[in-house]
């Protein structure tokens, strides 16, 4: 690459780093001003919360993206999974919404009912138990992968 066109992205760098620090010294201002009047630990929390995430951003950026393939299809599987079980959480949510809405049932009566298997397999389960099903299936894939290399055409015939 030229000389030109690595100062360009080197600049375009510098000024996303100078954009998001703005933003954030305004958002540490305005939460300083609203803090001050309602709890002060609120602005000691967010200039807390800011030095954790930009260490955090700190540390990625300085990490070499090769090094995370390892760890990329674990950590896809479980988030596979934790989306499972917040997804079977929302559907039981929803039921006992629209229970309560259309017969004035009582909210955590329904919730109660979604944890129990004595009536019926719920949705709530029926959700989650997919997602999960998904979810190992994806972490299962490496497995079975690894037997199955595919040859070039080539070498077939």
């Amino acid at each position: 690459m030229s000389r030109r066109g690595w100062s360009s992205a080197a600049a375009w760098d510098r000024r996303l780093l100078v954009a998001s620090l703005a933003l954030a010294l305004i958002s540490a201002v305005v939460m300083a001003s609203a803090a001050s009047s309602v709890n002060p630990r609120l602005a000691i929390r967010h200039w807390t919360w800011m030095g954790i995430g930009l260490a955090l951003c700190w540390g990625v950026a300085n990490t070499d993206y090769r090094r995370w393939l390892d760890l990329s299809i674990p950590v896809y599987g479980v988030s596979l999974i934790v989306l499972a079980i917040v997804l079977g959480g929302l559907t039981a949510g929803a039921e006992a919404l629209y229970y309560h809405l259309k017969s004035n049932a009582d909210v955590l009566r329904v919730l109660s009912a979604n944890l129990s298997l004595g009536i019926s397999v719920r949705p709530s389960w029926l959700v989650g138990g997919i997602g999960l099903f998904v979810a190992l299936l994806t972490l299962a894939r490496p497995l079975w992968a690894k037997g199955t290399e595919r040859r070039p055409a080539a070498a077939r015939a």
